[in-house]
This record gives C-alpha cells, structure tokens and sequence, in this order.
C-alpha cells in the first residue's frame, strides 16, 4: 500500500487574513496571475514527490484506519521515500482548449497503481468521469488535452463529438472477427474486504487525538493566527449555543485550544461541566 505526498519546493505559506482580504478585494485572481507571472518568468514552481510504502497486511491491521480521508498515517511509522519531482514550466496556450475542457480522474490509473476501498475514492472513481461527460461529452478524451499521448486499443468508437479515427469496427468482446481482445495482465489485485455497510457508517469515533497532534506541533504564533481565524469566523454566529457546541469541540482537541477560542469570541463556558 502507498500513500502519495507531495511538497512545494518553496514550503507552505499562507497569507495573515487582513492581506488576503486586501489582495482578494484588489484582485480576485491574484493568485492565478502570481502562478501565471511565475511560470512566464522561468521561476517554475515545483514539488517533490514522496510515498509511504506499507506492507499490505500491515496497512489493512494499522492502528487507525488508513483509509478513512481525514486521518493521517505516522511518518515516524513509515518515512517518506522521495521518488521524483514534478515541475508546471509552461502556461496555457489557450485558457478554454487546455484547462476549462480538461477532465481529470482518479479512475484514471497506471498500471501498479491500483484503487483503495477509500469511501470518498470509490465515490469519486466513477462520479468524476461521468460528471465530465455530462460537462464536456461522452468523447471528452478525445480532446488534445485529454488524449493520452500514445496509442489507446479500446472499443470507444463513434457518439457525438468523437473525433479520433476509428479503431475497430468490432466494439464488443468476445466477438469473431479477431477484434481486440481484453488482456488478463491488466487485471488488479484483488482483496477481501469486510465489515458493515450503511449511508452513515464512521470508521471509528476517534475524532479528536489527531487534531490534538497537530495543534500539539503548531508553534505558538500559528496557534495565535489559527485561533484569529477560527475567531473572525465563529464570532460572527448569532447564536451563542452555536458558538458553544463548536467551541467545546476545540476544548476536547486541547483544553488550551478551546479555552482561547472561548476568550477570542468573549463567550463564557464552564468547561468542567461539560
């Protein structure tokens, strides 16, 4: 099992919310045009890319769930192993052919990548694909910027827009007429799963340690940008019984981390009743 990271070059970095305010209200697109200036001038961002590579039956007995999208797995129990970089060196041509028409997704995979039984993943294997052939068309990989770059032997011929050149008049398998023909080293693995399926299935009700991990990592300063956040935000809530619900979810991440949520909105709660 892996799990794929990638991190910017330049580190993460965030802007003080007044600023972000200020640049948004000056130009919404601010950022677009700093990634765009940055490409134009040849100060190309770039990520390396990691994975955590985790036995198999290890990953499936983890002491969380490493499929559950909200949590993370230990980089103390399986450290980051960088493989590569990945660089954006050239801008749009023309803005609609290459970004507004192209349709990426998770269904997408090479071979030796393969999905896991992630809730979300599973959802977003077939709901992404169908939502761009609904937005772009049933021939949407057709496009330039979709079309693989290399030769593709599938039964996909014909339906409105398509463009490519047929590739067999025979679109369905077995057949015979010596038409293409599924190819068994494709297959995936396969594995047994178990458990209870319903609509509102949790994991688990571990809501809390790793929130409490991160803020436990935070300096200070970022604690204190965090908690103006939170507060600039949950302030605004006319409801205090709201804000205290919200508020007493802080306080069970760290008691630190509640009490001055509670301080920065001015909202008195007896936290030892809770």
């Amino acid at each position: 099992m892996e799990k794929y990271h990638f991190k910017p070059k330049d580190g993460v970095k965030s802007l003080m919310s007044d600023l972000a305010q200020k640049l948004d209200g000056e130009n919404p697109d601010s950022a677009t045009q700093d990634l765009f200036n940055s490409i134009e001038s040849g100060n190309y961002p770039e990520w390396t890319m990691y994975v955590q590579i985790i036995p198999f039956e290890e990953g499936w007995n983890y002491k969380q769930n490493i499929f559950d999208v909200t949590r993370t797995v230990s980089h103390k129990d399986y450290p980051l192993i960088e493989v590569g970089k990945f660089t954006l060196n050239q801008n749009p041509r023309n803005y609609f052919a290459d970004v507004e028409e192209a349709t990426f997704s998770p269904a997408n995979l090479v071979p030796g990548i393969e999905a896991s039984p992630d809730k979300m993943l599973q959802g977003r294997l077939f709901s992404y694909a169908d939502a761009h052939r609904y937005r772009v068309g049933a021939n949407s990989a057709h496009i330039p910027v979709n079309a693989p770059k290399t030769p593709v032997h599938n039964y996909q011929v014909d339906g409105v827009m398509g463009v490519n050149e047929h590739q067999s008049q025979i679109n369905y398998e077995p057949n015979s007429f010596d038409g293409q023909k599924e190819n068994p080293a494709a297959k995936e693995r396969g594995y047994e799963v178990e458990g209870e399926i319903g609509h509102y299935v949790t994991y688990d009700n571990d809501f809390y340690s790793q929130p409490r991990a991160l803020y436990n990592l935070i300096s200070d300063d970022e604690r204190e940008r965090l908690i103006q956040n939170i507060a600039d935000s949950l302030g605004n809530v006319e409801e205090d019984e709201i804000k205290r619900r919200q508020v007493i979810n802080f306080y069970k991440v760290d008691p630190d981390y509640g009490q001055r949520v509670a301080n920065s909105i001015g909202l008195e709660i007896d936290f030892d009743k809770i």
